[in-house]
C-alpha cells in the first residue's frame, strides 16, 4: 500500500513537471516576479511620502535626522542627503498623489498578470472580456487577496503575541512552555498560509475553482512556502555584517527567493490538473492538509532548533 502511494506520488510529480514545462511555467514565473518587483516601486514612494508628512509634523524629529545625517556622512554627501530629505518634505503631497496613482495602475497590472499566469497553468482558455468589466473583476480579486492575507496573518500574529503575553503573566516564559509556543506559532503560520493559498488557487483563475478542490494542494504549497522562507532567513543570516555585501546580497536574495516562491506556487497550480485520487470527502481533504501542515511545522521546528534561530 505504501509502495503504491509512493509510485503514485512520483508519477504525479513527473506529470506535474511535464505539464509545467509544456505550459511555459518558468516564463510565467519570471514575468510575475518582474511585475511584483515593479509593483513595489509605488509602494516605496507611498512610504517616502508618509515619511515626509511625519517629518513635516515633527520638527524635533526632522532636526534629529539632519543631525544624524551630518554626523554619519562626509560633508558633501551629508549636504546632498539633507537636501533630498528637505525636498521630500516639501513635495510630500505631490509625491503621495503620484505614488497612489501609479500604485493603483501597477496593482491592477500585477493582479491581471498573476491571474493570467494561474489560468495558463490550469490549462484554461482565455476568453475575450470587456475591458472595464475585466478591470473591475481584477480589482475586486486584488482586494479579496489583500483582505485574506491581512485577516489570516493578523490572526496568526495576534495569537502568537497573546500566547507570549500569557506565558509572561504566568511566569512560564521558558523551557517546555516556550517550546510549545514556538511550535504552535509555526503551525498557525502554516495554517494561515494554507488558507490564503487555498483561497487564491480557487479565486485567481479566470474561471474560479471550487474551494474544496484546492485544500490538499494548498497544504503542500504552504509547507513548501515555509521551507523557502526558512531558506531565505538562513541566507540573510549568512550575508555577514558588511553593508555593501548585505545590500547587494539582499537584492540578489529578493530576486532569487521571490522567483522560487512564484515558481513553486505555479507548480502547485499545475498539480491541481493532474490529481488522480478517487473522490474524497471534505473531512478527508482537511485531515490530509492538516497532516501535511503538522509535518511541515515539525520539520521547521527541527530546522530552527538546529540552526539556533
Amino acid at each position: 500500500m505504501v509502495r503504491g502511494a509512493v509510485k503514485r506520488g512520483f508519477r504525479r510529480a513527473g506529470a506535474t513537471l511535464a505539464r509545467y514545462r509544456e505550459r511555459d511555467g518558468d516564463h510565467y514565473a519570471a514575468a510575475v516576479t518582474f511585475f511584483s518587483l515593479l509593483a513595489l516601486v509605488p509602494l516605496i514612494m507611498v512610504a517616502v511620502s508618509v515619511t515626509g508628512f511625519v517629518l513635516a509634523g515633527d520638527r524635533l524629529l526632522a532636526a534629529e535626522l539632519d543631525r544624524v545625517i551630518g554626523s554619519s556622512l562626509p560633508p558633501e554627501l551629508a549636504g546632498q542627503a539633507t537636501s533630498v530629505v528637505h525636498t521630500v518634505v516639501g513635495e510630500r503631497g505631490r509625491i503621495g498623489l503620484l505614488a497612489l496613482a501609479v500604485a493603483a495602475y501597477s496593482g491592477w497590472s500585477w493582479i491581471s498578470n498573476v491571474r493570467d499566469a494561474v489560468t495558463a497553468m490550469l490549462g484554461q482558455e482565455r476568453t475575450p472580456r470587456p475591458l472595464l468589466r475585466g478591470i473591475v473583476t481584477d480589482v475586486l480579486v486584488l482586494i479579496g487577496v489583500g483582505l485574506a492575507m491581512a485577516v489570516s496573518f493578523g490572526l496568526a500574529s495576534l495569537t502568537g503575541a497573546a500566547g507570549a503575553g500569557l506565558l509572561r503573566l504566568t511566569g512560564l516564559d521558558g523551557g517546555f512552555a516556550h517550546f510549545v509556543l514556538v511550535a504552535g506559532s509555526l503551525l498557525l503560520g502554516l495554517a494561515a498560509n494554507w488558507l490564503v493559498i487555498a483561497w487564491c488557487l480557487a479565486r485567481l483563475p479566470r474561471r474560479p475553482l471550487p474551494l474544496r478542490s484546492t485544500l490538499r494542494p494548498a497544504g503542500a504549497a504552504a509547507v513548501g512556502l515555509g521551507a523557502i522562507q526558512q531558506a531565505g532567513g538562513l541566507y540573510l543570516h549568512l550575508l555577514g555584517r558588511s553593508p555593501a555585501v548585505a545590500a547587494f546580497g539582499t537584492l540578489v536574495g529578493l530576486l532569487l527567493f521571490g522567483y522560487l516562491i512564484v515558481r513553486w506556487l505555479l507548480m502547485v497550480t499545475v498539480w491541481l490538473t493532474v490529481r488522480d485520487e478517487p473522490t474524497t470527502t471534505l473531512a478527508a481533504d482537511v485531515r490530509y492538509a492538516g497532516t501535511t501542515l503538522g509535518a511541515g511545522a515539525s520539520a521547521e521546528l527541527v530546522v530552527r532548533t538546529l540552526s539556533g534561530r
